[in-house]
């Protein structure tokens, strides 16, 4: 019999039997129930019938992801971040198939909310009562239950429990206090340089813009990283026509030589200059931005354009930008 507890650490089998854990392992290869020792935990102590857990989770998907489409209506939120990255993309929840367990994802550090949370609450408490819901900003984690709210993270492979919240969360929660603050700290070292490095392009579009469709491509900035932090290695933009830079027959190249990588950053350039990202599902863009990372540092660096009828197009940038000039700037 596994171990029954209302509100387990994150990282446990929650509430199924070991046979349904295991429904998707072949015969040969399912372990016995003692195998799992204390990892399936139950929050009652009895189960409906193997089979139930895959119809509730039929039912709980689509009506989670509305409630969060609606909660980012009513607080105003964007549909992209700071980085022009999705805040609530198309596979923001991962549709676990083998525990009564979802996560869900949202890219943006003002997103996952006391009040979210408290909604999904009311969600689970009255139609799905068996089952948790974690809401993520990259490892950082709010395991929400009907009754309460477990703070942790998955670091290194490893589920860590911070704390429990009994019932609802509040604003002034220290926990909950404590949770955000990490994540806003996590979302500036991760994004902050790319951030800036965004608002700045965004600034000089509208004067390179026509410069790119008349060659078919230009340079923009380049500046000292990226918002991996890659040390040493500058981050290298342009905007230009998308079928020009994207063509076979094209041949784009940086101080001579074809970049090492594919581009590492790529957006489409709208008509009234901000950037979007690059949905391959959605209608082509007339125009794109691309960074690339240089095979090699150099005191500048030439962007050449090689067409199929042998003509070359230039373009050269020839001054790095520190994060921190941009931070002195003003682009916070």
């Amino acid at each position: 019999m596994p171990r029954v507890e209302p509100l387990p650490p994150l990282g446990n089998i929650y509430n199924v039997s070991a046979e349904e854990y295991q429904v998707g392992v072949l015969p040969e290869e399912r372990e016995d129930e003692d195998a799992f020792g204390d990892s399936i935990v139950w929050s009652v102590a009895e189960l409906p019938p193997v089979g139930a857990q895959e119809q509730e989770r039929r039912l709980l998907v689509p009506r989670l992801r509305d409630l969060i489409t609606r909660f980012l209506i009513d607080v105003g939120l964007p549909e992209v971040n700071d980085v022009r990255r999705p805040v609530f993309g198309t596979f923001a929840i991962g549709e676990s198939t083998d525990t009564r367990e979802l996560g869900f994802y949202l890219d943006h550090p003002r997103a996952i909310t006391p009040e979210l949370i408290r909604r999904i609450q009311r969600l689970l408490a009255e139609s799905f009562p068996l089952w948790r819901v974690n809401a993520m900003h990259e490892h950082l984690v709010l395991g929400i239950y009907p009754e309460g709210i477990r703070v942790g993270e998955f670091d290194d492979g490893f589920w860590k429990d911070d704390g429990l919240v009994h019932g609802t969360m509040t604003d002034d929660d220290p926990l909950y206090q404590k949770w955000v603050s990490r994540v806003r700290e996590h979302h500036e070292h991760r994004y902050g340089p790319l951030r800036r490095q965004i608002a700045a392009l965004e600034a000089m579009i509208p004067a390179a813009r026509s410069v790119a469709l008349r060659d078919g491509f230009t340079t923009l900035l380049g500046f000292d990283r990226h918002c991996h932090h890659v040390q040493g290695v500058p981050i290298l933009w342009i905007v230009g026509d998308h079928d020009r830079l994207r063509s076979r027959e094209d041949d784009l190249r940086i101080n001579g030589e074809s970049p090492e990588y594919a581009p590492v950053e790529e957006y489409k350039l709208l008509d009234d200059g901000t950037l979007r990202p690059n949905d391959s599902s959605q209608k082509r863009p007339r125009m794109i931005v691309q960074a690339y990372f240089p095979n090699r540092p150099a005191a500048h660096y030439e962007f050449s354009l090689s067409k199929a009828d042998g003509s070359l197009l230039q373009h050269q940038i020839d001054r790095i930008i520190t994060d921190e000039e941009l931070l002195h700037r003003g682009f916070a």
